[in-house]
């Protein structure tokens, strides 16, 4: 898991195409349609949300069962608009958010997944609870993956989002000078969340992963997921200490979707079966093939194999390419042609962070998240632009 401090000192956003996209107007009346582009998606996001704008990194989405999209971010810097139409976000003071998601709902209506008064109180969608917080810094959570499923009980969608426990000993206030960005992921949590009728999310549960509970360096789960009726499978991540290997190993486990909160009911694909013990976890995608920390993994409709999209190597790389496979527990293939080229905004540009995005009507966009070292950078060169 790498971010940079640029992230806290610039409005970071999510990328796309390479051509700025235009501002959604404040004040304008919901859209009657779901965003069927990814540059109307992006254009959303990244405009007037009913009276405060949002910019932040990651935003990978999910789809619900009545095509309501939520797009979940990183850090977030929130801005009012001063948009007189939203009387209650007027007095919202600029604030980071270290994670927040954006709800589009089938109406065309965009609002943040956080009530009014959250926003007020400049929270994030989660915080860490003081029982679980390390001392001596910050602690809080970075979103890494998040699937669709049904509550049992209701027959209502649940949103299922894995979350990474960070750990930053530098960054006790923001604007910190010092140059060190000494943070590590800890441990990861697992939120589920019932959604209401408005959109907004409410927190049912926060459990622990099989991840240690202060394990920087361990696999950490929650790096990407996929729920059937029955199981849920997670992926888990680890960079390997090798300072000039850019990608990331992965592994595979699965727990019965009833028993997701029992971290004992979790087994480990050791590459010819499911173990009880972590350790015997196998390699399922080498860290030679450049993949990030975290991907969105998705069912091909019409082959129903698996696939998703990343940037080769992360940061240095420039390269956003597709893996596929026949089965969650199949072997992983890289397509022989690369999707495109991601092209720096200027000399101080950095981008990361690929993902494929559901859009309105069954579609599929890709997003990828620039940031800048440079201070003064302005927020078009570190906001959403679409790939396709």
């Amino acid at each position: 898991m790498m971010r940079r401090r640029a992230v806290l000192k610039l409005a970071l956003g999510l990328s796309l195409t390479l051509v700025t996209s235009p501002a959604y107007a404040e004040g304008a009346p919901a859209r009657d349609t779901l965003p069927t582009t990814t540059t109307d998606l992006v254009t959303r996001l990244r405009g007037d949300v009913e009276g405060r704008r949002f910019i932040g990194d990651i935003g990978f989405g999910v789809r619900l069962s009545n095509g309501t999209l939520i797009n979940f971010f990183g850090d977030t810097v929130v801005t009012p608009t001063g948009n007189p139409a939203y009387p209650g976000a007027l007095t919202q003071q600029a604030y980071v958010m270290r994670n927040s998601a954006t709800v589009i709902l089938p109406t065309g209506r965009i609002r943040s997944a956080l009530t009014n008064a959250r926003l007020l109180a400049k929270r994030s969608l989660v915080d860490v609870p003081l029982a679980d917080q390390l001392p001596g810094g910050q602690n809080f959570y970075w979103p890494l993956s998040a699937v669709v499923t049904k509550d049992p009980a209701t027959g209502n969608d649940l949103v299922l989002v894995f979350l990474a426990q960070m750990y930053d000993r530098n960054l006790k206030q923001l604007g910190s000078s010092d140059p060190t960005w000494d943070f590590a992921q800890v441990s990861s949590r697992l939120a589920t969340y019932a959604v209401a009728a408005d959109g907004s999310l409410k927190l049912v549960s926060l459990t622990r992963t099989p991840m240690a509970e202060v394990a920087p360096g361990a696999v950490g789960w929650g790096a990407g997921a996929f729920a059937t009726s029955d199981y849920l499978f997670v992926f888990g991540s680890r960079k390997p200490p090798d300072p000039y290997v850019f990608g990331s190993d992965y592994y595979l486990a699965r727990v019965p979707l009833k028993s997701r909160t029992t971290a004992s009911a979790w087994r480990f694909w050791t590459g010819s079966g499911w173990s009880t013990d972590k350790t015997r976890a196998a390699v399922v995608i080498p860290s030679s093939v450049g993949v990030e920390s975290t991907i969105a993994v998705r069912q091909d409709a019409r082959s129903k194999g698996f696939t998703f999209v990343f940037k080769k190597d992360g940061f240095i790389g420039t390269t956003i390419r597709r893996e596929r496979a026949t089965s969650l527990t199949a072997p992983w293939r890289l397509d022989t042609s690369p999707i495109g080229d991601v092209v720096k905004f200027n000399s101080t540009d950095f981008s990361y962070s690929a993902h494929e995005v559901p859009l309105g009507g069954g579609r599929i966009g890709i997003v990828i998240s620039h940031g800048n070292e440079a201070a003064n950078t302005p927020s078009e060169l570190t906001g959403l632009f679409s790939v396709r």
